[in-house]
């Protein structure tokens, strides 16, 4: 059933984005999403596909619009991505690098951020309902543990949907 709505999200939203190379490796913890029978999931053809399945090497990935709620992206490289208008709610982003990343009206209700790392991230209107702000790098740079478990005055002037009320 997954796989089916892989496809037919990849299909119907035309996401592309790999380049059919430099996107295998690891996340700098040893592990590069594969299951050791070969099946590396950094080498399947979409960005969608790549994130659904394990890999954690995303840097510069096009995943506007699409639904990663409840995906396990802990570790990833997500630097430069196009996260703009995905929908991360529930999702896994701990110990995530998302420097310079695009979460322009991005669904991050209940996101998990344990030491992730936002800086330069955009995330002009983006829902930030419920976020988990735990020692993580916040847009401007500063750790969100010293501005009260927040990053919500520390977005370098942009302004969420919700969440920082």
């Amino acid at each position: 059933m997954r796989l089916l709505l892989v496809v037919l999200a990849c299909f119907g939203l035309m996401i592309s984005g790999c380049d059919g190379g430099g996107n295998s490796g690891n996340n700098g913890t040893g592990q590069d999403g594969g299951d050791g029978l070969g099946n590396n999931p950094c080498n399947l053809s979409t960005w969608l596909e790549k994130a659904l399945n394990g890999c954690k090497q995303l840097s510069g990935a096009k995943l506007s619009d699409t639904n990663l709620s409840h995906v396990d992206l802990l570790g990833a490289v997500l630097s430069n991505a196009d996260l703009s208008y995905a929908d991360l709610a529930y999702a896994d982003l701990s110990y995530a690098k998302l420097g310079g990343a695009d979460l322009t009206g991005a669904d991050m209700l209940a996101l998990k951020v344990t030491g992730a790392d936002f800086i330069d991230t955009i995330m002009e209107d983006a829902n930030l309902n419920g976020v988990g702000w735990q020692n993580t790098r916040c847009p401007d740079g500063t750790n969100s543990d010293n501005n009260g478990k927040t990053c919500c005055d520390h977005l370098m002037g942009v302004v969420p949907s919700a969440g920082c009320d």
